[in-house]
């Protein structure tokens, strides 16, 4: 169910989101190192366990089934196996290289090779930590009211997908930590999710991704909610600031018509 939320300090939002996305990079590398990219299409990407508020990667391993998982609010890092066999590791307080010298050697007790560990990836993260640079909570309040931007996130995905008939899964790019429902289908139309904010919107937003061949439709022609985006994709987004109020069920409301409508476009 959606829960309500509170405006965050874009500051405070972006000092949250670096250590979330430099401490992510510890997920999503184990199942990269390990996982054939040809065979299993977004390996690195990261699932919401909306039990735990973490996330997590995909399974890996084929003597020993396994998965790294980061508590986002509690800042700590996990590898489950089987059997009840378990590691945790408090990252707050320590460096990026520690964290990463720790999953190399934990990972060898998992049967699988710690020395195979590797967090090279395809892409650049914004605000990498600096090897001396500790991961830390910035903020406690701020770690948990983020976190539940994330659940109530993946609980509108999760209706927006049986109200679309979308054959697909919800996933988290660990570049950015965007959460997007990704269609099973060749080429969609669009796409649609959530980010913690960016360079171009600092705080948290829905989005809608259509193609550019898509998007010919004027967006004025009918309601607005939310507005037009064409800064390095288009589409459309829809802040924090215009869909928060003190009422929680019109909070929900907000965020649905704006994918309700704004769909809409693309279907008349």
């Amino acid at each position: 169910m959606w829960q309500k939320l509170k405006r965050i300090d874009v500051l405070e939002l972006e000092a949250a989101r670096t250590q979330w996305i430099n401490a992510s990079q510890l997920v999503s590398a184990a199942p990269r190192s390990y996982i054939d990219s040809s065979k299993k299409f977004h390996n690195d990407w990261l699932l919401w366990d909306e039990k735990t508020c973490s996330m997590t990667s995909i399974e890996f391993g084929t003597k020993e089934k396994t998965i790294v998982t980061l508590d986002l609010e509690q800042f700590v890092l996990s590898i489950y196996g089987q059997n009840g066999h378990i590691e945790h590791l408090v990252i707050s307080g320590i460096t990026y290289p520690m964290a990463f010298g720790w999953m190399k050697i934990k990972l060898d007790n998992f049967q699988v090779s710690g020395e195979q560990y590797y967090d090279e990836s395809g892409y650049t993260i914004a605000n990498p930590l600096g090897p001396d640079d500790e991961m830390y909570v910035t903020n406690q309040q701020v770690f948990h009211d983020l976190t539940l931007y994330y659940s109530n996130a993946y609980f509108v995905l999760n209706q927006m997908q049986k109200a679309l008939k979308i054959h697909g899964s919800i996933g988290v790019n660990p570049e950015n930590l965007k959460m997007i429902l990704n269609s099973d289908k060749k080429n969609p139309a669009y796409s649609i999710g959530f980010s913690p904010g960016d360079q171009d919107y600092p705080e948290p937003y829905f989005f809608i991704i259509v193609k550019k061949n898509e998007a010919e439709l004027n967006p004025h022609e009918i309601e607005n909610i939310g507005i037009w985006n064409n800064k390095n994709w288009t589409g459309f987004v829809y802040g924090s600031g215009e869909f928060l109020t003190t009422d929680l069920d019109l909070e929900f409301t907000r965020v649905i018509n704006f994918f309700s409508v704004n769909l809409e476009r693309f279907h008349n």
